[in-house]
């Protein structure tokens, strides 16, 4: 079994030691040196680490970050982190101010850069192919040392995330968040091209020009993906500014935002997060788009966050009960291209009170499903509702079906069967049909005003028949 050589405790757990000052050094990663032993051939930052494999290989020095001359956005280089399969470990592709020491069991982050000075973020040009849904994170934090406990905390940081393909360098803004105005005395950055918890082989990640950003005036918050989403309505999120209680928020139907929401076009707003109700004028619409930006005094802001996508999440039509027998049926519903699946509720009444057994959001992957284990002439109710990869959509409208009775089998007389075919006779007007095999399929509906009929049966068997008329309800059982 392979090893993920790392990074939950080394990333999430162990933010410990770090560091910073004004400017990283080597912040636009031109300056690389030849080294044999050390782990750290990019200047200032760390981009390998030691492993013992054990024998007969020994301790690894695996890189985990090299040199990239060919895709850059300034200067002469880049760096390129790839994650990696080295001797049955899977290792992330990574750069970091700290250092990395791994015994085989634990790993410990230790170091960083000193920081004498309070940044608002991070800019950073980045492109990343992730391999098979993997993620790429950018991780920074400040700590502060008490001298008179021997103890370190934690004053600030980010954890950002990329997704996405980015084919081409794209310009990150990236914001610190701050507990309070505590001044930090340490700060870790760390590039990881893959997920902690799940890398993927193959992930590269390109970075280069970092600058750390003090200009509050231009620096921007940073949209969050959007929350509790129905088929009319969503919550827009975005992270606090540590120097402003208020933001902008813009909300349109497009991504460079000509066709504003309306209530939704610079509307001030004194909270990190805004529900968001689409008018019904503007209802419909395959997705929209949300940005922020940070009031500051009377009359700055800041320039727009990122822009956050959101797909509503629609309702769906359930349709009538199928394959009706007297233990089961099949309940339908309309399929929407961008649902993940269904949840299917059944019950015995249409308040959804008394739910049937196993049939309480029962999640289903199709748009029919069969529901066993009922009992027979009895009134049943079913609704959906869709899940999609971004919330659930309300109920479906509500469908009920009744199961057969055929328990009450009587002799009928007035027909016969001869070469698969059944004839019946002396039907009265108006009158339908129904044949079942013995499985309770409905094989043959048919509505007749004749009294005399002849159905052919294909398939040789025992059948159960009923007909319905104004008058009548008969039911019998025949075999062909």
């Amino acid at each position: 079994m392979k090893k993920t050589l790392l990074f939950t405790v080394l990333i999430f757990c162990s933010l410990t030691i770090f560091s910073q000052h004004q400017q990283i050094e080597n912040s636009n990663f031109e300056i690389w040196r030849t080294v044999n032993t050390s782990n750290d051939s990019l200047e200032g930052w760390t981009n390998a680490i030691y492993y013992d494999a054990g024998y007969p290989i020994g301790v690894l020095r695996i890189v985990t970050a090299e040199q990239e001359s060919s895709e850059v956005i300034q200067g002469n280089y880049a760096v390129k982190m790839e994650t990696k399969d080295v001797y049955g470990n899977i290792v992330p592709g990574m750069i970091q101010l700290g250092i990395i020491s791994f015994d085989g069991s634990d790993v410990d982050i230790s170091g960083g850069d000193s920081l004498y000075d309070r940044p608002l973020g991070l800019r950073v040009f980045m492109k990343y192919t992730p391999a098979d849904g993997d993620t790429a994170y950018v991780i920074a934090y400040m700590t502060k040392y008490h001298n008179e406990t021997g103890t370190r905390d934690t004053v600030g940081g980010i954890i950002y995330s990329i997704a996405d393909t980015v084919i081409n360098y794209a310009e990150y803004n990236i914001p610190f968040l701050y507990k309070d105005t505590t001044q930090g005395d340490t700060i870790n950055i760390m590039f990881i091209s893959s997920s902690p918890y799940n890398p993927k082989v193959g992930s590269i990640l390109y970075v280069d020009s970092l600058e750390m950003m003090y200009d509050f005036f231009a620096y921007p918050t940073l949209a969050l993906p959007a929350t509790e989403i129905t088929d009319t309505s969503f919550v827009a999120n975005w992270t606090p500014s540590s120097m402003s209680d208020e933001y902008y928020l813009d909300v349109a139907t497009d991504s460079s935002f000509t066709n504003f929401i309306t209530g939704y076009d610079n509307l001030l707003i004194d909270t990190f997060s805004q529900s968001v109700i689409i008018p019904t004028a503007f209802q419909g619409e395959d997705n929209y788009y949300y940005r922020v930006r940070v009031k500051y005094g009377d009359t700055a802001t800041s320039i727009s966050s990122n822009v956050m996508e959101v797909y509503l999440a629609y309702p769906i039509a359930a349709l009538p009960a199928t394959n009706i027998t007297q233990t089961s049926f099949d309940a339908n519903w309309n399929s929407v291209s961008s649902a993940e699946s269904y949840d299917l509720d059944v019950a015995n009444d249409m308040q959804f009170t008394s739910f049937v057994p196993g049939y309480q959001g029962l999640n289903v992957t199709d748009t029919t499903y069969t529901v066993t284990g009922l009992s027979a002439d009895q009134v049943y109710y079913y609704r959906v509702k869709a899940v999609y990869p971004y919330g659930e959509s309300p109920y479906s409208n509500i469908i009920s079906t009744t199961t057969l009775n055929i328990k009450d089998i009587k002799e009928y007389y007035d027909y016969f069967v001869e070469n698969q075919v059944l004839y019946l006779k002396q039907l009265k007007p108006n009158s339908t049909i129904y044949i079942y095999d013995v499985n309770g399929k409905l094989v043959t509906k048919l509505n007749t005003n004749t009294s005399n009929v002849n159905i052919p049966i294909k398939v040789s068997g025992i059948y159960f028949v009923t007909i319905k008329n104004d008058t009548e309800n008969i039911r019998f059982k025949v075999s062909l």
